[in-house]
């Protein structure tokens, strides 16, 4: 499994958990510094290229919506 993830894929993820998200708003969250422990923004660059890890990201949504299981496209829900 990649290391590493990107915004669309994270937007995907927290709507498999029916959390409503969209990505510019959510880029815009992870651009203005709001994740420092699972995002680092891109400096720099024409669009939005953050650093964004898979570990961290996934700890992340399932402490802060208390949630048991974090659903995703290779392990979806039932």
């Amino acid at each position: 499994m990649k290391k590493s993830m990107g915004i669309a894929e994270c937007c995907q993820i927290m709507r498999d958990n029916n959390i409503s998200v969209s990505e510019p708003i959510f880029t815009g969250m992870i651009q203005a510094g709001s994740f420092p422990a699972w995002a680092v923004p891109s400096i720099g660059t024409k669009s939005a290229a953050p650093l964004i890890s898979r570990a961290g990201f996934m700890a992340w949504v399932k402490d802060f919506y208390k949630l048991e299981k974090v659903y995703t496209k290779e392990d979806p829900k039932e």
